[in-house]
């Protein structure tokens, strides 16, 4: 029997991992007691670290630092809630009540334009947001010059960022250069240079899709979604979302298939899945929903 090519070999496997059901094992994010926190996760990096926002009994939000099942509350006098993180467990995110953007790398900083929130933070530190849309590197703050509704939403490795203009457009930036990209808004970047935004579809309404190489790839929808938003993607293009049925929010993963993640935990877990914010290139999966009834924050990992 003749051998295929090892690279025809390799996209052949890549397509069936792509199509096998994938199985999730779901961990609780804790903090306190149940009755007077609730967890709201946003970030997941490779390390299974997570950022996101911590809403007590009186309403009040606290960005939060998970790492081996522990959970730390961010010190802060005002409201706060972490948007990303990076690999070595750095924190970018803003506060609530208008005092800017923040990074936390054990101690607070603040920085950056007032009422703008940190949205992307890569390995070496540097930190974008909006608006309007800014590069943080270096403890300076530079301003793209984009207009006051401008905002960065994603970085990788490579420095490249992204975002959207705040007038209907979306760009590339890197080293002072910026490019418009063909989308009705932009999402997030990975280390390969792949975008996550929307582009219009058929029907007139958003759809998700992945910007690669100057191609998309759109991701399909089920018929019944009214809407649907994707919010992240890693390094093997796998992307969450959350598409709307009926009036109900139900989060999705696609990774070459569309799957619903309601659907891939254990039926009896006493989890129903609502929201999902990140996921990371081991595939874990963060988001929040009900645990018998009760709000909580989740991990999904792979099994």
């Amino acid at each position: 029997m003749k051998k295929l090519p090892l690279f025809l070999l390799a996209l052949l496997l890549a397509a069936v991992h792509a199509q096998a059901r994938p199985h999730f094992l779901i961990t609780e994010i804790t903090y306190g007691p149940p009755e007077q926190n609730v967890v709201l996760p946003k970030a997941i990096n490779n390390l299974g670290q997570v950022t996101g926002s911590l809403l007590d009994q009186y309403a009040d939000f606290y960005a939060f630092f998970y790492s081996g099942g522990q959970t730390v509350e961010i010190p802060s006098v005002y409201d706060t809630t972490g948007l990303a993180i990076n690999n070595h467990g750095v924190v970018a995110g803003g506060y609530s009540d208008g005092y800017g953007s923040f990074i936390w790398p054990g101690t607070l900083i603040p920085f950056g334009p007032a009422n703008s929130f940190a949205h992307g933070i890569n390995n070496s530190g540097t930190v974008v947001g909006g608006p309007s849309a800014y590069v943080y590197q270096s403890g300076v703050v530079i301003d793209l010059g984009l207009g006051p509704e401008s905002i960065a939403t994603g970085i990788n490795n490579s420095g490249q960022v992204v975002g959207n203009n705040g007038s209907g457009g979306t760009f590339l930036w890197r080293n002072g250069h910026i490019t418009s990209l063909p989308l009705l808004n932009a999402i997030a970047i990975n280390n390969n240079g792949d975008i996550l935004g929307n582009i219009q579809s058929a029907s007139g309404n958003p759809q998700p899709a992945i910007y690669v190489h100057g191609q998309f790839i759109s991701i399909p929808i089920p018929a019944e979604a009214s809407d649907a938003l994707a919010y992240a993607l890693n390094d093997k293009d796998d992307v969450v979302g959350v598409i709307v049925v009926s009036g109900v929010s139900e989060p999705f993963l696609w990774n070459g298939r569309f799957w619903m993640l309601n659907s891939v935990i254990p039926a009896t877990s006493g989890w129903v899945l609502e929201q999902v914010a990140g996921i990371n290139d081991k595939g874990q999966i963060v988001g929040y929903g009900t645990l018998n009834g009760a709000e909580a924050g989740y991990i999904l990992t792979p099994q």
